[in-house]
């Protein structure tokens, strides 16, 4: 094993952490942002991300941009993604680097929804009063949309912005194009619309899906809002598929015919489903992602988390990288991977300023040991005390 003394100091305090670092949901895929060459290259986990590399997948630590575990992501054209972080966005290289983009006001405290059309970033923001919708670029920010109402969903449609505004049940659909003119509007009543919507589009459909509480609806979007289907589950899609238009309801993967809702033979709970960049079907079945065949069967694995390897350091201070190996630690016990091969190796920096010069070798693991210690403290106590 590599990493010497330390290695083995990390591998007891991930034994005697396990218990306390195993929490938030199970680590699992749940987005394909990008592709290249035809295949998925950057993977959105439930805590983290991943990058493809030649032979398996590299995760890559919340700590790098510093939170929230699973941000907003999106194939922004031209770089790996673009990620809304604590500290505003960032563009994610590669090789797995981060570098400060636009407005860093623009954060995950602010940004309620992220979109790209056409290689430009559009972000949503406003949680009371107002809501804004800025073009962002790496000169800053230009608001193009303002509106008195809170927008609740921002999409795309047809190359077109979408805009889903739902106030005392009255749901108000608005159309812009990127310069953020507005060119179609239509009003939806339904006094039985509380809570959040969220809008789905396909081909040649749109639906609103209204979650309150634990209940989730599904309405497709005519001359008026027409109901479909009701779960105590989160419903995914409905999506464009060979089949037609496809989604899940508790769950399970069923097709639309019409208005009807027709299942499948396949009982595979799944966890989301979406298409691609390229219009290819694919699910979560946990903690995986893989194809939707044509027929609506399940096929070929897209991304397998047992393949992630660990995280790439560099670029990250001392706290910084103490904070990754956590993140990693934390996923290797809650995903079952085996730890003698996914223990990380401490490469510490080279010692400057006041402490430059030789010292022994022995002194410098014992700083690294006292710094995770401190560290794994600090998470045992976080976990302790429950989250408000």
């Amino acid at each position: 094993m590599r990493g010497g003394p330390f290695s083995l100091f990390a591998i007891f305090f991930y034994l005697w952490c396990t218990p306390a670092l195993a929490h938030g949901p199970n680590p699992a895929g749940v987005e394909i942002v990008s592709l290249i060459d035809h295949k998925a290259s950057l993977v959105k986990l439930t805590r983290g991300a991943a990058i493809r590399r030649v032979n398996d997948w590299q995760f890559i630590c919340q700590a790098k941009w510093g939170g929230p575990d699973s941000p907003l992501i999106a194939d922004d054209g031209q770089s790996q993604g673009l990620i809304i972080s604590l500290s505003g966005p960032m563009l994610l290289d590669s090789t797995g680097q981060l570098t400060a983009f636009s407005d860093p006001a623009l954060d995950a405290n602010t940004v309620r929804a992220l979109i790209t059309l056409d290689n430009e970033i559009f972000v949503l923001t406003g949680f009371s009063k107002e809501s804004i919708v800025w073009r962002l670029s790496e000169t800053g920010r230009q608001a193009i949309i303002t509106s008195t109402s809170i927008i609740d969903d921002l999409t795309i449609k047809d190359g077109q912005l979408f805009a889903a505004t739902l106030q005392d049940g009255e749901l108000e659909l608005v159309v812009y194009d990127r310069e953020g003119t507005q060119q179609a509007t239509s009003t939806l009543l339904d006094t039985t619309l509380e809570g959040v919507i969220s809008m789905r589009h396909t081909l040649n459909s749109s639906f609103v899906v209204n979650r309150d509480g634990d209940e989730y609806r599904l309405f497709q979007v005519e001359d008026k809002l027409v109901e479909l289907a009701q779960s105590n589950e989160p419903i995914h899609g409905p999506v464009t598929h060979p089949m037609g238009q496809v989604l899940t309801i508790k769950r399970k993967l069923v097709r639309l015919d019409g208005q009807k809702i027709v299942p499948f033979d396949d009982e595979t709970r799944l966890n989301c489903l979406r298409n691609d960049a390229l219009g290819q079907s694919y699910a979560c079945v946990e903690p995986n992602i893989v194809v939707v065949n044509a027929d609506g069967t399940l096929g070929a694995t897209l991304f397998a988390l047992q393949e992630l390897s660990e995280p790439d350091y560099s670029g990250l201070d001392d706290v910084e990288q103490a904070d990754c190996q956590l993140n990693w630690l934390d996923l290797v016990a809650d995903a079952n991977l085996k730890p003698s091969d996914h223990i990380p190796e401490v490469k510490p920096a080279a010692d400057s300023g006041c402490n430059a010069g030789p010292r022994h070798k022995s002194h410098s693991h014992f700083h690294w040991v006292l710094l995770v210690f401190l560290s794994l403290i600090l998470v045992r106590v976080r976990l302790s005390f429950p989250d408000h």
